[in-house]
């Protein structure tokens, strides 16, 4: 399913996604349909793109460690959940707003590229570090891969 204010991205969209849902998503009066079982969701460029990026509204399978849950953004487990976080941010655009200028203070404070560099690399020297542990318990799990040059 997407999500796409623009006629001409809208209409790409639906040449490869089941639904397209032609829309403002700042919208107030915006209806979303009920969301059927979903394999993925994804959040390509929507912050940049929105008008008043206040702020982030996710599902825990991908932020679920990279925001904090009703501070600096909302969470949402499945469309009834998304619902409600859409009413509510509707319904107060204050609570919205002051959520949305948290998130961007613990951004600056810690979650900028600069702040991530070297916890980053030290974790890829980590896998890099193990990798024979790693290879043998994935070779473990599924066997097949060390027949296929692994």
């Amino acid at each position: 399913m997407g999500l796409e204010q623009d006629a001409a991205a809208s209409a790409m969209a639906a040449g490869r996604l089941d639904h397209v849902l032609r829309a403002d998503a700042e919208d107030p009066a915006l209806e979303l349909p009920a969301l059927p079982p979903l394999d993925a969701l994804v959040y390509g460029d929507v912050l940049e793109h929105l008008r008043e990026p206040w702020a982030v509204l996710a599902s825990p399978v991908v932020y679920g460690e990279s925001l904090r849950d009703g501070d600096t953004g909302r969470l949402f487990r499945d469309d009834d959940d998304l619902q409600q976080a859409l009413r509510g941010w509707r319904d107060d655009p204050a609570a919205l707003h002051a959520m949305g200028q948290r998130a961007r203070q613990w951004v600056a404070a810690g979650r900028l590229q600069h702040h991530q560099t070297a916890p980053r690399e030290g974790w890829y020297r980590s896998l890099w570090e193990r990798r024979q542990e790693l290879n043998e318990q994935l070779f473990q799990r599924v066997p097949e891969l060390r027949s296929s040059g692994g």
